[in-house]
């Protein structure tokens, strides 16, 4: 018997594609557990601390979040204890790495709870037309550009950006963070104007 791949074959809209699945909340969470382990942790490690949000055996969601804290900046990824750059060659290399909580993380944590989310989105704002996001830069750009309601589906065919990663843009950050307002019965978004 031959396995087959979990969801089949992708199509990648980029080279350093946004994880699936993203949330705000976890995403803090996260960023907190790793803060914990001052020599560094692993995925698993986290994974089995936060079962009551990663219950089960497989890590690729913990990783996903580990992942998108390094490409923000928040967390260095370590192999042999040299960081290992956030580059779009090293995105998709997988291993056992080690990760660790780095000066911009720990100063977001210092942040009040209720500012942490302000930080982020400030963020995003500067990092818009970075190579590192380039999903969500063309997620802005038509929002912007069309300022017409779109669902996940639509944008991701006028975006060229994959539904799973569109998805997570608009619901798992663009959404929580202010950007995104919801129309149409909430079924659509469009780009918040205040």
């Amino acid at each position: 018997m031959i396995p087959i791949p979990k969801g089949g074959a992708r199509k990648v809209s980029a080279k350093k594609a946004i994880a699936k699945g993203m949330g705000i909340s976890t995403f803090f969470e996260v960023l907190a557990a790793i803060s914990k382990h001052s020599e560094g942790t692993t995925v698993d490690v986290v994974m089995e601390e936060l079962y009551h949000l990663f219950g089960g055996t497989r890590n690729e969601t913990c990783r996903s979040y580990f992942k998108e804290l390094w490409r923000y900046g928040f967390v260095d990824k370590l192999k042999n204890e040299r960081t290992i750059e956030c580059t779009s060659k090293n995105w998709s290399r997988g291993g056992k790495a080690k990760y660790k909580i780095n000066d911009n993380g720990q100063r977001l944590l210092l942040l009040p709870h209720s500012l942490c989310s302000f930080a982020l989105a400030w963020l995003l704002v500067q990092l818009d037309d970075s190579e590192s996001f380039e999903q969500l830069h063309r997620t802005f750009n038509v929002l912007k550009e069309k300022n017409l309601p779109l669902g996940y589906f639509k944008a991701s065919k006028i975006t060229g950006v994959v539904r799973d990663s569109i998805k997570a843009i608009m619901y798992g950050w663009l959404e929580p963070l202010g950007f995104l307002e919801r129309v149409n019965s909430g079924k659509e978004f469009k780009l918040n104007q205040l």
